[in-house]
C-alpha cells in the first residue's frame, strides 16, 4: 500500500485547523466541552446567591434613614382602584438631621442593606405627601413586624405585595418593596391623583438571625450535592467534571487550556473561601489574633495545586504556575470576603 501524497498547502491547512478554538469546539475527547464549561460556573453562581441571601441577617437598628429621591413610574390598578406609582430609591443610606430625629453610627450606616425592609423585626416607613392643589403635606405610614411583605391586610396585585398605609387623609395609599439583581432597590408608593410623595423615612430594628445565616451558607453545598447526584444518576460525566473543576479528559487545544486555567484558579479560591470561613467561625472573627492563620489556610490549596501535574500542557508545570500566580492575590480576597461575610452578616 502506497502512502497518499497530500499537497503541502492542504497539509498546512489541516495543521492549522487541528487545534480548534474555544468558539468552534463542540466535543473534546468525547466530552461535551461547552456543557462542561457552563457546569463549572455552578459553584461560583451559588456562592454569589448564598452571600446575597445572607445579607441582612445580622443585628442592626436604623433610626434615621431619609430619602427624597422620588420618581414617577406609571399607573396601576390595585384593589380595583387606579393609582399613581412613585419609586423612592433606598439603595444607599441617607440621613436627615432634625428635631426628634435619631442618629445612626458610622458602623450602622456601613451595615445598611435595603433588603432589611423585608426581614426587620420592627419596621416603620413614613412618607410625606404633598397635596398638588393646596401644597399642604400629610403623612402616610406603615408599621410592620417581620418585614414589609408581612404587614397586616396585604393586597396582591401585579405580582407584588402591597401594604395598605395608615393616613391622615381619606385616600387609599399602598407601599411595596422592589429590588432586582442588576438595579437599585426602591420603596414603591401608590397614591391617588392629587398627591405626590416628597420624603421617605425608615426606622427599623432587626435582630441577629444565625439560623438564616447558616441556611444561606448551606445553599451552595446543597445545590452542588443535588446536581452531582443528578449527574451521577444519568451518567453525565461531563457535568461531574465541570462541577468539580476536574481537568480529566482535556487535550492540548486552546479551549482546553482556557478551561484548565479557569479550573486551576477557581478551585483553590473557592476552597480558600470556605476553609477560611469555617476558621473565622471557630475563632469568632478575631482578625488580630487569628488573621495570619486564616491567610495560611487560604494559601494552602495554592501550594497543593502548584505541585500537582494536572495540565494538558506537556509537563503540567506551565498551567499550574499560571494558576498559582493568579490565585495568590485571589487568596487574600477570598479570606477577606469570608471574614466580611461572617462579621457583617452574622452580626458580630
Amino acid at each position: 500500500m502506497t502512502k497518499l501524497d497530500i499537497p503541502e498547502d492542504l497539509e498546512s491547512d489541516i495543521g492549522e485547523n487541528s487545534n480548534p478554538s474555544i468558539f468552534n469546539k463542540r466535543l473534546e475527547n468525547g466530552d461535551r466541552f461547552f456543557t462542561r464549561a457552563v457546569a463549572s460556573l455552578l459553584i461560583p453562581v451559588l456562592m454569589v446567591v448564598s452571600i446575597y441571601l445572607s445579607m441582612g441577617t445580622g443585628e442592626i437598628e436604623i433610626e434615621n434613614f431619609y430619602s427624597t429621591d422620588v420618581e414617577f413610574m406609571e399607573k396601576q390598578v390595585i384593589d380595583d382602584e387606579e393609582l399613581n406609582l412613585y419609586a423612592i430609591n433606598i439603595e444607599e443610606y441617607r440621613s436627615f438631621s432634625g428635631d426628634g430625629m435619631g442618629y445612626d453610627s458610622e458602623e450602622t450606616i456601613n451595615q445598611w442593606n435595603p433588603n432589611l425592609v423585608k426581614s426587620a423585626d420592627e419596621l416603620i416607613i413614613s412618607v410625606n405627601l404633598r397635596n398638588d392643589d393646596s401644597g399642604v403635606r400629610r403623612i402616610a405610614w406603615i408599621d410592620c413586624t417581620n418585614g414589609i411583605q408581612n404587614c397586616d391586610d396585604i393586597v396582591r396585585s401585579g405580582g407584588e405585595a402591597w401594604a395598605p398605609a395608615n393616613t391622615q387623609i381619606s385616600s387609599e395609599i399602598y407601599m411595596s418593596y422592589d429590588s432586582n439583581w442588576f438595579s437599585d432597590s426602591f420603596i414603591i408608593v401608590a397614591v391617588e391623583d392629587g398627591f405626590t410623595p416628597k420624603e421617605l423615612y425608615i426606622t427599623l430594628d432587626s435582630s441577629k438571625d444565625p439560623t438564616k445565616w447558616f441556611f444561606s451558607m448551606a445553599i451552595t453545598p446543597l445545590g452542588v450535592g443535588i446536581c452531582l447526584f443528578f449527574a451521577k444518576r444519568h451518567n453525565r460525566d461531563e457535568l461531574t467534571r465541570g462541577i468539580t473543576f476536574s481537568n480529566d479528559q482535556l487535550d492540548a487545544s486552546r479551549s482546553s487550556y482556557a478551561l484548565c486555567l479557569a479550573n486551576t484558579v477557581m478551585k483553590p479560591t473557592i476552597i480558600a473561601f470556605y476553609s477560611s470561613l469555617m476558621f473565622w467561625i471557630l475563632v469568632g472573627g478575631d482578625f488580630w489574633s487569628a488573621g495570619l492563620g486564616a491567610i495560611m489556610i487560604g494559601l494552602l490549596p495554592a501550594f497543593v495545586r502548584l505541585f500537582n501535574e494536572s495540565s494538558p500542557i506537556p509537563g503540567g508545570r506551565r498551567m499550574n504556575l499560571w494558576g498559582a500566580i493568579l490565585y495568590f492575590p485571589l487568596c487574600f480576597f477570598a479570606v477577606s470576603l469570608a471574614l466580611s461575610t461572617y462579621l457583617t452578616d452574622f452580626g458580630i
